[in-house]
């Protein structure tokens, strides 16, 4: 598992807001409130990561979307990147390497949010 911290602020709606480096995107999951709040943060960790690249996000689907960074060099990366991979708590993004991992990550933060309550 790999965390990320987003530092930029979020906004009044619970979203961060649109990097500048972000030249365009096709469009955002707003019917499902997790995979929307995860692409903003991902929107914000790909301009913290590639600081000094430009980046589109295209063929958006209810699963994910690619990322494609424009190198300095001339270069163009594409990165897929897949919702079910990822959870976002806070300002913190997670990357799961297997379905496992998620899981049990998943469940060790339901019983920590039992024990806050409790």
């Amino acid at each position: 598992m790999k965390t990320y911290l987003i530092k930029s602020k979020k906004q009044d709606n619970g979203l961060w807001s649109m990097p500048m480096k972000c030249i365009g995107i096709d469009k955002m999951m707003f019917n499902d409130k997790r995979k929307m709040l995860i692409e903003s943060a991902a929107l914000v960790l790909f301009s913290q990561i590639f600081y000094n690249c430009k980046f589109k996000i295209s063929n958006s689907t209810d699963r994910g979307f690619i990322v494609d960074i424009y190198q300095n060099d001339g270069n163009v990366k594409i990165n897929p990147f897949l919702y079910e991979n990822y959870e976002l708590i806070d300002n913190t993004l997670y990357e799961f390497d297997n379905n496992k991992e998620h899981i049990s990550f998943l469940r060790i933060h339901k019983l920590q949010r039992l024990e806050n309550i409790l």
